[in-house]
This record gives structure tokens, C-alpha cells and sequence, in this order.
């Protein structure tokens, strides 16, 4: 008797877990029934009986005073899921206005017969009053499902054939701009319109190609350079453009040129610096910023300066001289400079020297300074004297 006990109780306990899997599929596809929860309570309360000692002891003792760890944790795998199912399938775990899948399938189909039979109509007047291309694109709005389905499929076949053969009677007769428009319409797929729209894109890229010919003859190279540009591979269209800049280079140098021969200084080095390294550009704007500073530099005499040349801090001078002594640090370049020529190679009055940057120039070699008055600079003597010389920051080296 009692093994006829344990196999009942183990029996009812994988009962139990056949149900739990049950209530488990019926919430994830949605479709666990009211009755089914109904069922579900009754069996709540055998469960609770089960499981709680009082209800147990009262109502199973008599009948059956073992219960099986399958049946125990049958019992409560079956709670479990279905107290789950029953949150799954209510309002509570729905997100705002959200829908669960019974309410989705008893959503009515939207009716579009209304709308579907006015763009019908719509297309139908496009195509009375022949306007093709705007009455295909109407017809071909119309879906599958629409009740004009196929009357609006026989009649898009038709225009098809009518807009083909109007745009090439319109290529034919030179209106390029209206064919291309109906053979885009009919589909580029439909018979020899590939052919024809190769055609006219072929005609598009002459007419360009003329026009930038046209400009380049006009001496527009930058309105040419571009159009060419446009071009891209299209016959020569590369070489063109490589012709055109290097015309609108020569135009430029020559234009930069003229405004340095004019004293136009600044617009020439301006001109100059957007040539970059065409021709001698740089050699031109290093001999502008040249005549700028000489423009700007003050022609000082030697005395002055030496007699107080702190009085003249900030002040831009311009000197000729013979280097006495050069050396060069820390990527700087320091020299002594005799500026005053007392004639038969014999060079006097001495200033110090201090350019940012390293140069070709040794002793004995003649250099032109322009640069910027610091102060005095001094200095002991081989003879132990304390000298004090001008000193200058130099701005650029001429030699």
C-alpha cells in the first residue's frame, strides 16, 4: 500500500510540472485561456493543501501521510508559474497603450478603400489629361491589396507602351529634356531606354564639355578649370583642367609681377603667396619683404646709436657692415659687426648682432642687417676693458 502511495504521489507530482510547463508556453505565446486559470485556482487550493500543515493535516492526513519530494516540488513549480502567467497576461505587465496578442488579433484591418479608390481616380484624370510620367507614379501608389489592383496594372502597361514611344519621337525631334524625363518614368529596364538615356547623359556631357572649351577660349581658366573638373574622366576633361590651372597660374605670376613693378608691395606678396611654389614665387616674396623693411627701417647714425642705444629700444634700423667675429648658439646665430668703412678694407664701430636662426655667412663676409634696437650690450676685452656696443635683434640678413 504504501509503495502504491509513493508511485501516486510521484505521479501527481510530475502532473504538476507538466501544468507549470503548460502555464509557462501559454503566457510567452499569450494565449493561456480564463478557463484555464479557473482550473489553475482549484488546483491553488489543492496545492495550498499540500504544502500547508494545518490544511494538510486536516484534510490529506487521513488519506495519505507521505508526501514525495517530486510531488512537493511539482506543487510548487505549478505555483510558481502560474502566479508568473497570471502577471504576464494582465494590464499590470503591459506597458502604457500597449496591446497583448488576443487584443491584436481582434483589432479590425484598416479600410483604405476610400483613399486607394481616390488616388485611383486621381491617376485616372492624369491620364486623360495625358499627363503620363505623374499618371504611372499615381497608379503604381496603388498596393497589392486595393480593389484597382489590377485594373490600375493593366492600365500603367499601357501608358508604359504610349510614353515610351512619345519620348522617342520627342528624343527624335531634339526634345532631349522631355524624353529623358519619360524614359526615367517608364523605367530604364523597359525595352531600349537604357540605350537612350546613355544617349542623352552622353549629350549632356558634350554640351558641358563645349561650354568649357568655350570658356577656356574666353580666357575664363578659373570658370574652365572648374567645368572641366566636372568632367572628370570624360574624354580629355583631365588635361583640360590641368591646362586651365596652369593658365590661371600664368596669369597670376604675371598679374603679382605687375603690382611689384607698381609698388603695389602688399598685394604682390599676397598674390605671390598663394602661388606657392610656382616659378620663383618665394625668391619674389623675400625680396617684397625686403624692400618693406627697408621701407619701414630707420637709417641711424652710428654715433647716436652708440651714444645712448637704449634711448632707441624698439626702434627698426637698417646697417651695412663686415662680420668681425660669428659664432653659433643654441640654433641662434651672434655676431660682431664693424659698420662704419674707413677705407683700404679697414671697417670700424662695432655693434653686436643676434638673428633666430643659422646662417651661411663667416668672418670677413659683408652683410646688410635689419632688426630691432634692444639696448646696449657689454662685454669684456681681450685687454680686460668693459665695452658696452649697440645691441640688435636682426629681422633678416641680406649678403
Amino acid at each position: 500500500m504504501e509503495k502504491l502511495v509513493s508511485m501516486f504521489n510521484n505521479a501527481l507530482g510530475v502532473i504538476f510540472l507538466l501544468m507549470g510547463f503548460f502555464f509557462i508556453l501559454g503566457s510567452i505565446i499569450g494565449e493561456t485561456s480564463s478557463g484555464a486559470f479557473f482550473f489553475a485556482a482549484v488546483l491553488f487550493l489543492v496545492i495550498s493543501g499540500l504544502l500547508l500543515s494545518p490544511i494538510r493535516e486536516k484534510i490529506f492526513l487521513a488519506t495519505n501521510k507521505t508526501i514525495s519530494g517530486v510531488q512537493r516540488f511539482g506543487a510548487v513549480f505549478l505555483l510558481f508559474t502560474f502566479a508568473m502567467g497570471v502577471i504576464a497576461n494582465s494590464d499590470f505587465a503591459k506597458p502604457s497603450g500597449a496591446a497583448s496578442p488576443a487584443d491584436t488579433k481582434r483589432t479590425p484591418t484598416v479600410n483604405n478603400a476610400d483613399e486607394d479608390a481616390a488616388t485611383f481616380a486621381k491617376a485616372e484624370n492624369l491620364y486623360k489629361e495625358k499627363n503620363l510620367p505623374l499618371a504611372l507614379m499615381i497608379y503604381g501608389k496603388l498596393n497589392s491589396s486595393a480593389a484597382q489592383y489590377k485594373g490600375a496594372q493593366e492600365k500603367m502597361g499601357i501608358i508604359r507602351k504610349e510614353l515610351y514611344d512619345l519620348s522617342v519621337s520627342q528624343f527624335n525631334n531634339g526634345d532631349i529634356a522631355q524624353a529623358e524625363i519619360g524614359f526615367n518614368a517608364v523605367g530604364p529596364v523597359y525595352e531600349k531606354s537604357r540605350e537612350y538615356l546613355n544617349q542623352i547623359e552622353e549629350q549632356h556631357q558634350q554640351r558641358k564639355y563645349n561650354e568649357a572649351v568655350s570658356l577656356f577660349k574666353k580666357k575664363d581658366y578659373a570658370g574652365a578649370s572648374y567645368a572641366f573638373g566636372e568632367l572628370r574622366d570624360y574624354k580629355d576633361a583631365a588635361q583640360r583642367k590641368a591646362d586651365s590651372d596652369a593658365k590661371m597660374l600664368a596669369m597670376d605670376y604675371q598679374k603679382a609681377s605687375k603690382l611689384l613693378n607698381t609698388g603695389k608691395y602688399e598685394e604682390a606678396k599676397t598674390l605671390y603667396e598663394q602661388l606657392g611654389d610656382y616659378k620663383n614665387s618665394k625668391k619674389q616674396i623675400d625680396k617684397i619683404e625686403g624692400i618693406l623693411l627697408d621701407k619701414k627701417a630707420i637709417r641711424l647714425s652710428y654715433g647716436k646709436l652708440k651714444k645712448n642705444p637704449d634711448s632707441y629700444a624698439g626702434t627698426l634700423v637698417k646697417y651695412y657692415g663686415k662680420i668681425f667675429t660669428i659664432r653659433e648658439e643654441g640654433g641662434k646665430t651672434i655676431m660682431q659687426v664693424n659698420v662704419t668703412n674707413h677705407g683700404y678694407g679697414f671697417w670700424d664701430d662695432q655693434i653686436m648682432v643676434v638673428f633666430d636662426n643659422t646662417t651661411d655667412l663667416e668672418e670677413n663676409h659683408m652683410v646688410t642687417i635689419y632688426g630691432t634696437v634692444t639696448g646696449g650690450f657689454t662685454y669684456q676685452s681681450v685687454a680686460g676693458w668693459n665695452i658696452t656696443v649697440p645691441l640688435i635683434n636682426a629681422e633678416r640678413l641680406i649678403w
